[in-house]
């Protein structure tokens, strides 16, 4: 019997999300989304208002009530639209990777809330947390489950050819109109980095940081990093939304982009396609879903590619942790390393390859020890 023919036969209602949870949300800030699934259930005037206000006030994105959804971070999203759905009938809830973006704690706050509701999640993910104690193993035939494990948290040799370089922060600032978020660092430096690890909760500003420090939004201040011997270094970021620009290519058609605009030479493309067509474990993935693929074939255009640092947002994101920590281990031991920052909620992954942290709190950065 599968499982949809249980619910059925259980009488359940159940609400299946999108493959992209934030696709679930439909209007414009944090509260018009709340009230707009309350007044599907024919809840208005002062009561919707009361139960708006005590949903928020739960939910850990309180304190955000009319921000524009355009200014929320991808975790934030799927805060927001998983709340949302909450709020339906509906007593069971089917999604994949709900959660990838979310902290711990925001997760288990999202787990006191289903518990209170009397709801059920089964949310399709190779991460750990608050709903789960067992992980899919890929590299089967069959869905064998096995035991979530830590990592062995021990540095890989190729982390000492990279250079070490340093990140500046002075009077940073940046606000948003529509936004009560702001990004605020007054004074940071960190020397001797070789791998740089930023960790922080949903929303305390860790893709705004990198944004600004990549050059895609404008900010007030000085935000900079310095590697020996290069004067402007060339930054190749892998964004969380990097699945929605890969929608309907090939592998490829990826690698052609890169090579079109310069940011990779034909052989360095040809090392890149003799690592992927080695990884068994990426034939499984691109089999699965092509776009979770996709984001890995990014990662090894961009580490190959003509760019003297590279930030991954969330490499993990849809992809389990010890595979990726393996693929990048090849890519970095077959192509060369250089200076990396991964932004994460994953401190364990993260912790395998750097040696310096950035913790986000509140839009401030601070100097953290990962261990």
């Amino acid at each position: 019997m599968t499982l949809f023919q249980k619910l059925n036969e259980q009488n359940s209602h159940t609400l299946v999300f999108p493959f992209d949870i934030s696709d679930y949300l439909v209007t414009s800030t944090l509260e018009s989304e709340i009230a707009f699934d309350l007044e599907n259930q024919g809840i208005t005037g002062k009561l919707l208002e009361v139960e708006v206000k005590e949903i928020i006030g739960k939910s850990p994105l309180r304190g955000h009530t009319r921000q524009s959804l355009e200014t929320l971070s991808g975790g934030e999203k799927q805060l927001l639209a998983t709340f949302a759905a909450l709020q339906q009938p509906h007593t069971h809830f089917i999604g994949q990777h709900c959660f990838d973006f979310v902290s711990e704690q925001n997760q288990a706050r999202i787990l006191e809330h289903l518990v209170t509701k009397g709801k059920c999640i089964l949310d399709i993910t190779y991460h750990s947390g608050p709903f789960s104690q067992f992980l899919w193993d890929p590299d089967s035939d069959r869905l064998n489950l096995r035991t979530i494990k830590e990592a062995e948290r021990k540095q890989p040799n190729w982390t000492s050819g990279i250079t070490p370089w340093r990140f500046i922060a002075n009077d940073v600032y940046k606000g948003f109109e529509s936004s009560e978020f702001v990004l605020q660092v007054q004074n940071l430096t960190l020397d001797n980095i070789r791998c740089l690890g930023i960790f922080g909760e949903n929303g305390s500003g860790k893709t705004t940081l990198t944004d600004c420090l990549t050059g895609i939004i404008q900010f007030k201040g000085d935000l900079s990093i310095h590697i020996p011997g290069i004067e402007n270094p060339r930054i190749g970021y892998l964004i969380q939304e990097s699945l929605a620009q890969t929608h309907g290519l090939s592998s490829g058609d990826i690698l052609g982009r890169f090579i079109s605009q310069s940011k990779l030479t034909e052989k360095r493309a040809a090392e890149v396609r003799s690592i992927l067509s080695r990884s068994n474990y990426l034939s499984t993935l691109a089999e699965m879903d092509a776009q979770l693929g996709h984001r890995m074939i990014i990662m090894a255009a961009l580490i190959a590619g003509e760019y003297d640092m590279v930030i991954l947002d969330e490499p993990t994101y849809g992809l389990p942790s010890e595979p990726v920590a393996v693929f990048l281990d090849t890519l970095f031991e077959r192509l060369g390393a250089k200076p990396l920052a991964f932004i994460s909620h994953d401190r364990n992954f993260t912790s395998l390859f750097c040696n310096r942290a950035i913790r986000m709190k509140n839009g401030s950065a601070y100097a953290a020890n990962l261990r």
